[in-house]
């Protein structure tokens, strides 16, 4: 039996949770810098080391790891 148009899915608190970190890792992301964000991406989703992000964006390998740790923190006290 199909829902009612208009019916809601029923959702676990689980997945109400987790929805809700989404949205507020999303929220986070969009505060970052560009920097900060293109940093995140290339290192957690582009698997791509220090050295090769910091060179892409000019900046040296420290402060990559730097700026990368600082938004990690960031979004992760935002998730909480």
């Amino acid at each position: 039996m199909q829902p009612s148009a208009g019916a809601k899915e029923i959702t676990s608190p689980l997945d109400a949770e987790a929805e809700n970190r989404q949205r507020l890792i999303g929220e986070t992301m969009e505060t970052l810098e560009a920097a900060d964000r293109a940093i995140l991406i290339m290192a957690l989703v582009e698997s791509r080391r220090p050295g090769d992000i910091a060179e892409r964006l000019g900046l040296s390998p420290e402060l990559v790891r730097q700026r990368k740790s600082q938004a990690v923190m960031k979004i992760r006290s935002a998730s909480q």
